[in-house]
Parts: structure tokens; C-alpha cells; sequence
């Protein structure tokens, strides 16, 4: 019976480091996934000013024909 409960507690400290394992290796991936998404977003907000920088110039460009005419 002693020899069944150690096979018992091996294969659940078997089954504890596995989890202990993807635990870690989620952390890292998450890790990984926060940082990918700031860089992301520091590009966005430098899209998002030319883009208005770009619409701006469009619609002044379009004024300016309208008062030539």
C-alpha cells in the first residue's frame, strides 16, 4: 500500500511541475505579448498625428484651389 502512495504523490508532483511549467511559459509569452502591443501602440499614435497632419494639408490644398478659381 506505502509503494501505491508513492506512485500516488510522484505522478502528482509530475502533474504539479507541469503546470508549474506552463504557468512560467505563459508568463513569458504574455510578457511578450504586453511589449509587442505598447510598440504597437507608440506606432499608432504616431500614424494617427500624420494621418491628421496629411488631412490637414489635403484640406487647406483644397481651399486654396477653391479661392484661385
Amino acid at each position: 500500500m506505502d509503494l501505491q502512495n508513492q506512485d500516488i504523490n510522484q505522478y502528482i508532483n509530475g502533474i504539479s511541475q507541469n503546470i508549474g511549467r506552463i504557468a512560467d511559459s505563459v508568463t513569458i509569452k504574455l510578457t511578450d505579448t504586453t511589449n509587442s502591443i505598447q510598440s504597437l501602440d507608440g506606432t499608432l499614435k504616431v500614424t494617427n498625428i500624420l494621418l491628421g497632419l496629411l488631412a490637414v494639408i489635403s484640406i487647406a490644398n483644397f481651399i486654396l484651389k477653391l479661392k484661385r478659381k
